[in-house]
């Protein structure tokens, strides 16, 4: 409850009620983003149909207004049919056009499911040979070429050796910020997944 402070009279303001309303540049837009974001489009889309080039502003203002985007069914299948067609030859353009993203989102998209698909195979292989998460040689996995090259100069080896250090002690590495930190957790996180569902 809002009210005066005892000690020295201050009289706190009421807070916004939502829905917070947008002022920034894309304000005159503001009626179509909300119409297409309220039709179950994500905001790649609708910047991509708008024209607008700008997705992270569009997911912005989807979260400011409290949309709260439909679950998408047959992602997975989406993303497999989109790396089926690129092997074929298409470019990130044609597939672009072709699923309403932009060309950018396609590379993402593409890289994201070879890399899945490589933990994956590398997870299968482990697990055939009897060798546990923590005994998976670092060399052997597709890691990011600074993570990889931080974890070498450091002398670390294998997948243990890595998790056994605790976050503040990788993030004094030189090289290693909080960026590569996020990803090796993310990264780390899909590989025991993966380890687990290896028959």
């Amino acid at each position: 409850m809002i009210g005066r402070c005892p000690n020295c009279g201050y009289m706190a303001p009421e807070p916004p009620r939502p829905p917070y309303a947008y002022d920034g540049y894309l304000k005159p837009r503001l009626p179509e983003i909300l119409t297409l974001l309220r039709a179950g489009l994500d905001a790649e889309q609708v910047s991509h149909a708008l024209g607008l080039n700008n997705g992270p502003m569009v997911h912005y203002i989807r979260k400011r207004y409290g949309i709260v985007p439909e679950p998408q069914h047959g992602a997975s299948d989406r993303n497999a049919e989109m790396v089926t067609r690129h092997e074929a030859g298409e470019g990130y353009t044609a597939l672009a056009a072709a699923y309403g993203l932009s060309p950018t989102r396609v590379r993402q998209i593409i890289l994201r499911f070879k890399q899945r698909q490589v933990q994956a195979a590398g997870a299968r292989l482990a697990r055939k040979d009897g060798t546990r998460l923590e005994d998976v040689a670092l060399k052997t996995l597709d890691l990011p070429a600074r993570i990889a090259n931080c974890f070498r100069n450091e002398g670390f080896r294998t997948v243990g050796e890595a998790m056994a250090v605790p976050d503040y002690r990788l993030l004094h590495m030189p090289n290693f910020g909080r960026d590569s930190l996020r990803v090796w957790r993310s990264y780390l996180g899909a590989l025991q997944r993966e380890f687990e569902a290896a028959p």
